[in-house]
């Protein structure tokens, strides 16, 4: 089994690793005294570069647990942190590799060792130690001496000379390092490993246990020499290219990894091969594998530990009760024993008295017992021996339960008697002596039970601290990008998606709010601004071509959400939100005004949407692999669950799976789209004509009615939806479009007749901008031209020539065709540059991974909580409802 990296395994990761080039390294941590991970960073990407002192070094997509920062990697965090790595690169052909963060005279050198015990070794720009993991004496790698990397040894193809250098045996060798296996592992290994050997050989169709001169016998010297050229050219090609990874494996069930390789050597090795794309995911696969089996198997032995405790427990409480019930039978035993021979007792306890009562000595006592005993005297042979310190002797009596009639010699208990008792007495003593064994046994049965859970509860709490204690690596999951604002999946399949604060509120609408969707507020202070993504043609119900109007039942869920997150949750007041089309939502402000980050204009009608029940829960919803879709394919469509639909036919629908990555961004809309205002009411999403319920309430909506202008067939309505607490942003919005010329003045002349109706609002805005820098001229321009109608405003225009700028700016605003080439070019670059080509259509499809009903047939991958209204979680199967309370947040 391979632990560590060899050359050619360095190299190929060098070449795999290249990605890395031009991220910046946002963090360094502790997984153990010799292995580090990487957090590197650009954008919207990020990479964990995982790096183990003399073994390996690789991206992973796992997650580990992190220890408390070592004093090397602090040194680490303080020269590397936030600096972009520019270049890795391996030195000659040894397994070290040198990654430089940085640029000319402030670059850092870190250089990894994979040789002997490995190192990891912090340089500045010319190679001077500034710290190591561990110091080397006999190499000078201490902190202060110059790193020498011209000792790295360089790529040599390989020669005729050299290879007849190497198949040379030393001198003492022993019989078995005389084979050409042997040999080229010692003299080669150090440039082409052990892989690569066994390639050539193999190649060569050369016996690897042959010796040298049975090599030459053969004649295939030569193919030799050709099999290791061809090893060079693969050497050079696995530096230079990423060929994929392959893991040799045994056990088709329990998948033993055995070995991993940058090539294919399946002529080589005869096992079961695993391929991978990437060298980088093989290594990643391959040592993530080992070091969960590692984890699986110590807290296995902690379990067993644990369960042999608990055995052991049980055990000695068992012998305990098993050992009162023997001293019960043994002291009714010797009381028996003690009252059938009464005269045999009471002689020998008086003799021994009478003679301690004399002073004999007590050594001379049991020599004149012991020679009683050898003339054949039956009272000294019923006494065993003599304990006189304690007042005690030991009798030899017959047992009381043997029959008499057997031929066999009856067996004697040694009974221990006291002297200065009589015999009755003796007997007395061992009945109570019954008595309360039977009564200690009588207490450890009741108390068996409340005991062994006592000790089975304390041992399973010591299993689990020792199961916390090891270590678990996880697979790291991709979150999805709806997932850092509040969200959930409709009861009819449709993504609603929530600000949690006036910025995610100006990125949402901005970036996410699309044509077809819905936007979803309510007139009350900190709701929510919510859109609802509309499925792009084709992806709703079956058989349509066009986007479909959204459901009723989901623009109401969609308002709940609005309503929950204001502060009708707080107060408990039963509201109502409305909803209204994307193209009704602009970010451009009438003149003289302004729109502080999270506010927008909404323009048109207002449809208002039934009250709104404070009825909230959370719930669990379930990733299920591709396999187990098509058995919920039905649980949010309700249009089809009747239905008999082939399970091929759903199994084509969802072919969209495998046109990109699901866990991405969704195609951000183009920014003019948002900025422009819609001239004309859009057609009622349900596809029912609702009566126009825009009302002006005592909320944060401020409702200006410009109804008396002919050119306006709605009203404008400025809506502000700033979150509780948030801070308003008084500097312009860099995302904010620029608008034509023409359309502003447009606009002018409507504010301007605005004012004519409303003076009141013209001197509330006054003294709102009058203090802010450019906001004051323009109050004059609008003061000044006032009295302007329209078509003098035109005529005037036309005599200055001032408005032909803006059309000619308007006319080469039109975007040209762009070719199929260009376009991949523009892909390309903003591929490198972390963006993505502006879309007006997202794919959806992949909402059918997640359920919140999963079944036993079902292949979990991960689970994810959503908050949500009840109507959306009551068929979840793991759930819970939530109701405003009377105490505050956080104190429940």
């Amino acid at each position: 089994m391979k632990l560590r990296f060899s050359n050619v395994d360095t190299s190929a990761m060098v070449n795999a690793l290249q990605k890395l080039v031009g991220l910046r390294l946002a963090n360094i941590y502790d997984l153990n005294q010799k292995t580090f991970l990487f957090k590197l960073a650009k954008l919207d990407t990020k990479e964990l570069l995982l790096v183990e002192s003399g073994i390996r070094m690789h991206t992973t997509q796992f997650q580990r647990e992190k220890n408390q920062p070592s004093g090397f990697c602090m040194k680490l965090r303080k020269h590397l942190r936030t600096k972009r790595l520019t270049k890795i690169t391996q030195l000659g052909t040894d397994r070290a590799v040198d990654f430089k963060f940085g640029e000319n005279e402030t670059s850092f050198h870190l250089i990894v060792e994979f040789y002997s015990s490995g190192n990891i070794i912090l340089t500045d720009f010319e190679y001077k130690i500034l710290q190591t993991l561990r110091v080397v004496h006999e190499e000078s790698v201490m902190v202060g001496q110059t790193y020498d990397t011209s000792k790295a040894r360089l790529f040599e193809r390989m020669t005729r000379q050299k290879l007849m250098e190497a198949l040379v045996p030393g001198e003492g060798m022993k019989k078995k390092d005389l084979t050409l296996k042997s040999l080229l592992k010692q003299r080669l290994a150090a440039v082409y490993g052990p892989d690569l050997i066994e390639y050539a050989l193999y190649q060569s169709q050369v016996k690897s246990n042959w010796n040298t001169n049975e090599l030459m016998d053969s004649g295939l010297f030569d193919m030799l020499l050709q099999a290791f050229e061809k090893a060079d050219e693969l050497f050079e090609k696995i530096q230079s290219t990423d060929l994929g990874g392959f893991i040799a494996y045994e056990d088709q069930d329990l998948m033993q990894y055995q070995d991993f390789y940058p090539l294919s050597l399946e002529s080589v090795h005869p096992k079961q091969h695993l391929q991978f794309d990437s060298f980088d995911k093989c290594v990643d696969e391959y040592f993530s594998k080992l070091e969960s089996q590692k984890f699986q198997l110590r807290a296995k032995q902690a379990e067993m530990q644990a369960q042999k405790k608990l055995e052991n427990a049980r055990q000695s409480h068992l012998n305990q009760v098993v050992g009162f019930e023997l001293a019960q039978e043994t002291k009714q035993l010797y009381a028996e024993a003690i009252e059938q021979h009464l005269w045999i007792v009471d002689s020998a306890i008086q003799t021994i008295r009478s003679f301690v009562a004399s002073g004999m000595d007590w050594g001379d006592l049991k020599e004149l017992v012991q020679e009683e005993r050898q003339k054949g005297n039956p009272l000294a042979k019923s006494i065993g021996d003599l304990k006189l310190e304690t007042g005690h002797i030991v009798l030899l009596l017959p047992n009381p339960r043997d029959d008499d009639s057997d031929d066999e010699p009856m067996d004697l208990l040694k009974i221990e008697v006291d002297i200065y008792a009589s015999a009755f007495a003796n007997a007395r003593n061992y009945y109570d002596a019954r008595k309360i064994a039977t009564v200690k046994a009588e207490k450890t049965k009741q108390a068996s039970k409340k005991a062994l859970e006592q000790v089975e509860q304390k041992i399973k709490q010591e299993l689990k601290q020792s199961v916390q204690q090891v270590q678990t690596i996880t697979k790291i999951r991709k979150q999805y990008w709806f997932e850092k604002f509040i969200w959930f999946i409709s009861s009819e399949n449709y993504l609603v998606v929530g600000g949690r604060d006036a910025q995610q509120n100006e990125m949402l609408v901005k970036r996410y709010l699309g044509k077809g969707d819905v936007y979803v507020h309510a007139e009350i202070q900190g709701a929510a601004s919510v859109i609802v993504k509309n499925f792009p043609k084709g992806q709703g119900a079956p058989d349509t071509t066009e986007e479909e109007p959204i459901p009723p039942s989901t623009l109401l869920q969609a308002g709940t959400m609005s309503v929950c997150y204001s502060r009708a949750w707080d107060a408990k007041v039963v509201t109502s939100a409305y909803w209204v089309h994307a193209n009704q939502v602009s970010k451009q402000a009438p003149t003289g005004e302004y729109l502080t980050t999270g506010s927008f204009m909404v323009r048109g009608k207002k449809h208002f949407l039934p009250p709104i029940q404070l009825i909230y829960g959370i719930g669990l919803m379930f990733k299920v692999d591709e396999d187990s879709i098509v058995r919920h394919y039905w649980d949010r469509r309700p249009w089809g669950r009747d239905s008999e639909v082939p399970i091929e036919d759903i199994r084509k629908r969802l072919q969209a799976y495998e046109q990109g990555d699901l866990s991405e961004d969704p195609p951000t809309q183009d920014a003019d789209a948002l900025d422009a205002t819609g001239e004309e009411d859009a057609p009622d999403a349900t596809g029912e004509e609702v009566p126009d319920q825009t009302e002006t309430r005592e909320t944060d909506v401020v409702v200006q009615d410009l109804t008396d202008d002919p050119t306006f067939d709605f009203p404008d309505t400025t809506v502000d939806l700033k979150q509780e607490d948030q801070q308003a942003d008084e500097a312009d919005n860099p995302l904010d479009q620029q608008v034509p010329q023409d359309e502003q003045d447009e606009q002018d002349a409507h504010s301007q007749a605005t004012m004519e109706s409303d003076t009141s609002s013209l001197k509330q805005t006054k003294t709102k901008w009058e203090n802010i820098r450019g906001k004051k001229g323009k109050l004059k321009k609008l003061k000044k031209y006032q009295e302007q109608d329209e078509e003098d405003r035109q005529l005037m225009m036309q005599l200055l020539k001032s408005n032909q700028g803006p059309k000619k700016k308007q006319q080469e605003k039109v975007v040209p065709k762009v070719n199929k080439k260009e376009r991949e070019e523009i892909k390309k670059i903003l591929k490198d540059e972390n963006l993505e080509l502006p879309d007006q259509s997202m794919n959806l499809s992949y909402l059918d991974l997640l359920t919140g009903q999963p079944v036993d047939q079902d292949t979990l991958l991960h689970c994810i909580p959503v908050c949500a209204p009840w109507s959306v979680l009551q068929k979840y199967t793991f759930k819970i409802k939530i109701l405003p309370g009377s105490l505050k947040r956080g104190k429940a």
